[in-house]
């Protein structure tokens, strides 16, 4: 299911770079495809139990119609990107320790099962709130700018580990303190990309003692040149221990991170280092 999402996000940007555009009618068809599919009360990935919601999920179909949408107009996937971030700030969000849920029921419940409601998917709502600040600018709404870059700070700020640097994952368990301990890549790429999308938009200095200290590490931990390899290390452990034979290679976070900030350095340095003034 995740793999045809992922195939329309493709197809949908060749028919953007190549001009192709009977590839974006194949994209489209294929998001709604995984949308219904998505809602059949039995729906099962093996990410959890049959019928439940994921946030990751959540986030492939969003994503793929807030990017759309910077191009054309479509009502179907403004409801589509309505409901998504509905269901991540409105549902997956726990009250309880105001932390994002990565599994909830179908019907948007709290699971009852611990293993579930007491985890804090740190990692993926990091990736949900970038996305969501990226349609807020398109739609220049203010509040949900500052809604979602206020969910980031609040992840960010207990997913960060202040011994040793970086950023966790999961939290496995919220009353009993309980993390993933290894540091997986695109959960920093997460922390770059958002922190520096605030400072393009807000110029807040939260956001820059987040990048520049997060730049900091990611640069003397990640890049494997020194080592010979190229792309970045997929870290295993919480000190990101270097190993040369890594079982992961992440293909997709790491470059779109990297495409991302550098399109929003340009946009800062076009604009002289000025914020951009999209909310007036």
């Amino acid at each position: 299911w995740h793999g045809d999402c992922y195939i329309a996000e493709g197809l949908a940007e060749y028919a953007r770079a190549t001009g192709e555009t009977r590839y974006l009618d194949i994209a489209r068809e294929t998001i709604f495809k995984c949308a219904k599919l998505y809602d059949e009360t039995d729906f099962n990935s093996g990410m959890a139990y049959p019928g439940s919601r994921n946030l990751w999920y959540w986030m492939l179909l969003m994503w793929f119609g807030i990017c759309w949408l910077q191009d054309k107009q479509d009502t179907e996937l403004k409801a589509l990107v309505d409901r998504c971030m509905d269901a991540i700030m409105n549902y997956h969000v726990n009250p309880k320790f105001d932390l994002m849920n990565n599994t909830i029921n179908h019907d948007l419940s709290r699971s009852d099962d611990p293993k579930h409601s007491e985890l804090a998917g740190c990692g993926h709502a990091t990736e949900a709130t970038w996305m969501i600040m990226h349609e807020a600018v398109r739609r220049k709404d203010k509040a949900l700018f500052d809604r979602i870059s206020g969910m980031f700070r609040r992840h960010a700020i207990v997913s960060k580990d202040d011994v040793y640097g970086g950023y966790f994952n999961d939290c496995v368990n919220v009353d009993e303190n309980k993390w993933e301990l290894g540091k997986i890549s695109w959960a920093q790429a997460f922390i770059l990309i958002n922190s520096l999308y605030v400072i393009e938009h807000t110029g807040v200095q939260w956001a820059k003692d987040i990048f520049s200290d997060e730049n900091t590490w990611v640069q003397e931990k990640l890049p494997l040149k020194k080592y010979g390899f190229a792309l970045w290390l997929e870290p295993r452990d919480r000190f990101a221990t270097f190993i040369e034979k890594a079982s992961r290679k992440d293909n997709y976070h790491h470059p779109r991170h990297l495409m991302l900030n550098v399109a929003s350095l340009r946009r800062m340095v076009e604009r002289g280092g000025k914020i951009s003034e999209i909310f007036g």
